[in-house]
Formats: C-alpha cells, structure tokens, sequence
C-alpha cells in the first residue's frame, strides 16, 4: 500500500506496527520518526510545542496546557498511536527514559480525553513513582471495557511484585471471564507464585515445571540464533534474538520466584545454588546479580564474596550509582564494615551523597533520593546490633535528616529501633549517654513530633493504602508522632530516675 498510494499517517502506522510485531524495532523508530515529521508538517497546531523545552518542563511540572482535544486531526495524524507504540519499542527495550519521553511528546489532552491505550502506558509509567496511582489506572480499565488486552495481566504481575497478593487473587476470582487475556504460561505463573503463601512446596514444584519448560525453549531459541547467524539474514536474525529474549523476559520472574521461596524457607544454600544453575543465562542480568549478593551476605562469613557481587552490580550502572537499589548499596556497605573495611563504606557513602545532591538539582519533580538514607539506617542499626550504640544512634539519625524530606513509616521503623535499643541499655545500665548526643535524639523526636503528625505509625505501603483502602476508615490510627512523644517520655523519665547512672552528668532534664 505505500508504493501504491500516497504515503499517509495510516500507512506509515500500519508499517511500523507490522516491524514491531516482526520485532524489528530499529526499522519501527526510523517509520515512526518519519511518521511524526509528516503528522507536524500536516497538523502543527496539534504539535506546537513537540519536542521543545517547554513541553516537557509543562509535562514535568504538570502545568494545566490546552487540550487538543479528540478532534478528527488528532485521528487523522495517528500522532496518538505512533507515541504509544514508540513507549511500546522503548519499554520492550527496558529504556523507561525513552519511553517516559515518548508519551510525554504526545499532544496534550487532560486525562478524562486519553485513549484506553494511552492510558495504559501512562499508568506503567508510573508504577515506579505513584504506583497508587497507576493500579487505580489500571483497574479501572478493567471495570470499563474495551481496554487493551494487557491490562489484565499487567495488573496481577504488578500486584506481585508489590507484594499485594491479596488484591491479585480477588481480581482472579472476581473476574474469571478474562481468563482469555492470559497466556496458558503467565496463568500458571500467577497460580504458582499465589500459591506460595499458603504451600511454599508446591509452589516451588510448579514453578520448577515451568521453569523446565522455558529452559528448553531457550535452548531452542539459541541454536536458531545460531543457525540464522551463520546464514547472513540481518532480518531473521533481529526476529530470532527478540523471540529469545520475550522467552527470557518470561524466565526470569520464574527463576527468581523460585529463589524466593527458598530465602524464605531460610535455605540460602539452595537459594544460592538455583542462581548460580542459571547463570548461562541470567549472568548478565541486574536482578539476578543483585540477589545472589544478597543470599551470600546472609550466609555468614561471606562478606568478602558478597562485596565482589555488589561491586560487580555497581559496574553494571557506571551512569549512576543512584540507579543501583538503595538496600544494595547498604549491605555493600555493611559487609565492608563487618570486614573492617570502614573507610570504604565512608567512599561509598560519599560518593551517594554528592549524587543526590546533584540528582536534587537536576530533578525538576523535587524527588528526593533515599539512597544516603537507607544505608546510614541499615549500617547505624548493625553498630546497635553489634553493642556500639553511641556510633549506632548518630548514624541512624543520619540516616532522616533531613526529618521532614525523609520520615516515614519504614525509615521512623528503623529509627526508633535503634533509639529504643539504646533507651533500653541505658536503663539495664549496659550504657550511658552523654549531654550532645541526649540533645540530639530529644531534638530527633521533637522534629518527628512535628512532621509526623500524620503519617502513621505502621508500615503500610501507599500503593496498598490507596487501592485496598483501611478495614476501618473511622478509627483513629496511631501515628509517628505519638510514639515518638512516648519515646520522649521514656527518655526524660530515664534520666529523671537515674540521673547520671544513665547520662554523663548529674543534670536533670525537666
């Protein structure tokens, strides 16, 4: 149709759409490209501030622009679908920047004028920065049909992998006539891994069958690639290597469900086993790095192997240091210091902080990174572990400051932990507590008081609050900021009681 007809938006879609089923995505951007050049040539009031600075500081900033509407041009254009299917490209491709980028080039509608399918994207977009946000996207979808046949097995792998198992099973069983939008594979998955809660043992069983089962298709999958290498089709070959990586993509879930269970079977032996079987695979995979370091720092007297796992992840993310997961970079830390290495850990701990900084500064969203954050809360509560809680204490603090950027229900969890344990060797006698580091902790738990007032006490994750709700909206929940009160009261009751048995000095504190 293009040779025969006059190039046009539609055809152009058409043919993009056709090299990205045939996994040719190089091909697909360059028709996309052209596509989007002609659409602004024809429609440029659709397109007035594609691609300049302003758009996306509008975008970022969530500036109230005009819609454009759903208008015949914005049809005509196929701007709207050539925008979703290079986020599509981008996201297949793991190259969420890009993709984040494409749909935010889009013309500008409000939110009640998306597509289901634009919709869609934007809701994956924002898993990792409002996920609340995007499962409420998601789900009602679902429950206002037609919406994009992925959309239901997105919403269930999503719920897993934040934990919301509940919420994934209601949605099985309440919606049993969309078993059709499930691959036979994807359905066992989530039966196997919804099964583990219950029957760790038979879920490991299931998801070692269909662990089987992809393995053999890898294994096909690279002997084609081979043969197709070996006949000089550049095309066949593209077509090969994305068939053995969708294949891939559904292993590695599979895989590391499996490694899972047996962490929390507390079989990290086994757990470290399964990973290195998999290796031929997975080796250069961030995740299954990332675990291995993990089921090797658990082990004792493994820290040296560890580091080497944690050290290797960090070369993997020579960009950013911020683009490794905050409680890597923490046990990287800790094992440094358990092998009295702790002028290392200090390097590392520097070098996260000057990315943050510049990370703030660069940011226009004001996202504040909690990389700094959660290793000074995990090294500061392994000194309190170790019976050193005059390091311990500092570093914890550290670790929410600033108080009102960084308390919540996970960090105030860890930090209390640390000042409880030390209000407890205090009054047991087994410490004691100097007049500036007792000044800091009540000067800790009056900002807490502060900035804590509404927030509560319990960690309850915001996805799980914002989509499951409270079981009793009218009760009234214990926040931070009681409990740091309560705290405060120990303290001052400690040193009432003990005067300087439990401080350096004799003062009293009123």
């Amino acid at each position: 149709a293009a040779h025969e007809l006059e190039t046009s938006p539609t055809i152009m879609y058409g043919c993009a759409l056709c090299n990205y089923r045939l996994r040719r995505y190089s091909k697909c951007m360059d028709i996309l490209t052209d596509l989007i050049d002609l659409s602004s040539a024809q429609y440029p009031q659709l397109v007035a501030l594609e691609g300049s600075e302003s758009m996306h500081a509008a975008h970022d900033a969530v500036l109230d622009l005009s819609s454009v509407g759903n208008s015949k041009a914005l049809a005509s254009s196929c701007l709207v679908e050539a925008y979703n299917l290079r986020m599509a490209v981008a996201w297949t491709l793991k190259d969420k920047e890009t993709a984040r980028h494409a749909l935010g080039s889009m013309p500008h509608r409000v939110e009640e004028e998306l597509d289901p399918v634009s919709l869609h994207n934007k809701a994956l977009l924002e898993m990792d920065t409002a996920p609340g946000d995007g499962f409420q996207k998601l789900r009602w979808l679902i429950q206002s049909p037609p919406f994009p046949p992925e959309t239901y097995g997105n919403f269930l792998l999503l719920c897993l992998d934040h934990g919301l198992w509940g919420l994934a099973a209601d949605m099985r069983a309440d919606n049993p006539h969309l078993l059709s939008c499930l691959s036979p594979d994807t359905e066992e998955y989530l039966e196997a891994v919804l099964l583990q809660r219950t029957s760790p043992e038979e879920a490991y069983h299931k998801l070692s069958k269909l662990k089987n089962r992809y393995t053999s298709r890898l294994e096909q999958s690279s002997r084609e690639i081979e043969r197709v290498r070996e006949s000089g089709d550049e095309d066949s070959l593209q077509m090969a290597i994305g068939k053995f990586d969708q294949v891939l993509g559904s292993y590695v879930p599979v895989v590391l469900a499996q490694a899972g269970i047996l962490y929390e079977l507390g079989q990290p032996k086994s757990c470290e086993a399964l990973l290195r079987s998999v290796q031929k695979y997975l080796g250069d995979q961030s995740v299954w790095r990332l675990d291995l370091a993990h089921t090797l720092f658990v082990q004792e007297n493994r820290y040296e192997e560890a580091i080497l796992e944690y050290e290797e992840l960090v070369k993997q993310h020579r960009g950013d240091i911020l683009d490794i997961p905050a409680v890597a970079l923490a046990c990287m830390c800790v094992s440094h210091v358990i092998e009295q290495q702790n002028s290392v850990a200090e390097e590392i701990l520097q070098k996260v902080a000057v990315s943050e900084q510049e990370r703030r500064l660069s940011d226009p969203t004001g996202r504040v990174p909690v990389h700094s954050c959660v290793a000074n809360l995990v090294i500061g509560n392994l000194y309190c572990v170790k019976g050193q809680p005059e390091s311990g204490v500092p570093m914890t603090l550290n670790g929410v400051h600033p108080v009102k950027d960084m308390l919540a229900p996970d960090t105030w969890f860890y930090a209390k932990k640390a000042v409880m344990s030390f209000l407890v060797q205090c009054a047991k006698r087994l410490a004691r507590i100097d007049d500036k580091l007792w000044e800091r902790i009540i000067d800790f738990l009056n900002e807490v008081d502060v900035h804590g007032r509404d927030m509560p006490a319990e960690i309850v994750s915001e996805t799980t609050s914002s989509i499951q709700g409270t079981v009793n909206g009218n009760a009234r929940r214990r926040t931070i900021a009681d409990e740091a009160r309560a705290i405060q009261v120990l303290y001052r009751r400690l040193v009432g009681q003990s005067g300087d048995m439990a401080r350096g000095t004799s003062e009293q504190v009123s």
